[in-house]
């Protein structure tokens, strides 16, 4: 299974990558008045790649805080994905991943696995 073709932790220390959460999360926010788009999808990138160093990607889902204004869910969803799309690309360019696996696991993260814990009818595209 896909799960199985994970790296182990400090595997993409050793290929001489910076290490997911070297630079802390806290390296996400720039300055008071809140993250850059740039700051942003890099935390973001961050983050998931020490989440896909440490648990099964069938126990990971994507979930945002953006609850008060659709732009801001927008937006959310929209650096999201290409955060979840760097990290995956890094895991496919260590040959950890194979791109189809890497498509698998984003299919994953952004649906299927919050359809199934949440009961939703896969057969029908929402």
């Amino acid at each position: 299974p896909l799960a199985g073709r994970l790296p182990a932790p400090g595997a993409l220390e050793s290929r001489g990558r910076t290490p997911p959460g070297a630079l802390g999360r806290e390296s996400a926010v720039a300055g008071k008045a809140g993250p850059s788009r740039q700051a942003a999808a890099g935390g973001a990138r961050r983050i998931y790649a020490e989440v896909l160093e440490m648990a099964p990607i069938s126990k990971i889902v994507y979930g945002s805080d953006g609850l008060a204004l659709p732009e801001i869910n927008y937006i959310s969803a929209l650096l999201g994905k290409r955060a979840l799309a760097a990290a995956l690309w890094d895991l496919v360019d260590g040959n950890l991943l194979s791109p189809q696996e890497a498509r698998e696991a984003a299919r994953l993260i952004l649906a299927d696995t919050a359809r199934r814990l949440y009961g939703l009818n896969t057969s029908q595209p929402l």
